[in-house]
């Protein structure tokens, strides 16, 4: 019997391609508070149960406070309603001159790896958002500009 030649045996048709790419970016200020404030969101187009999606989230934030202390703000990305990642940012001040504002950055950066259950085209809903879990009594924090994109990984597909 015949062998066949590796190049004939596997025939790799989208190898971990990009496609679907989409991206929602907000700069006007947006106040946080205890309740999640939905930063971005966009939908991405998967159709193949072993796609990926790669999702990043830029949110340029800062904290007014007239006194010292500390805040922390919890940052999500959401696949529909599910938390698939989080972080949290902290900013400690003692400053001794007051008022004063602070300005920060986070970045998100996340795989999905099982962004549908069942096979075909299905609009997958991704979210960023964000909470403050603590801060003084007297300030505030709000976000500068806010980015999300997402794209679909294509899975490695190949024909023997």
């Amino acid at each position: 019997m015949a062998e066949e030649s590796p190049s004939t045996q596997f025939l790799p048709f989208e190898k971990g391609l990009l496609s679907e790419f989409r991206i929602n970016q907000h700069t006007t200020s947006c106040t946080l508070s205890a309740s999640p404030v939905v930063l971005a969101s966009t939908v991405v187009m998967v159709d193949d149960v072993d796609d990926r999606v790669w999702l990043n989230g830029t949110v340029n934030w800062q904290v007014s406070l007239n006194i010292a202390g500390s805040v922390d703000i919890l940052f999500e990305i959401l696949r529909g309603s599910t938390v698939i990642y989080s972080a949290v940012q902290s900013i400690t001040t003692f400053l001794p001159v007051l008022p004063f504002t602070v300005y920060n950055q986070a970045q998100l950066q996340h795989v999905d790896t099982t962004p549908i259950s069942t096979p075909g085209l299905t609009p997958v809903l991704y979210q960023l958002r964000a909470t403050v879990i603590s801060t003084p009594s007297i300030g505030t924090v709000s976000t500068l500009s806010q980015i999300l994109s997402a794209a679909e990984i294509e899975a490695v597909h190949q024909a023997v």
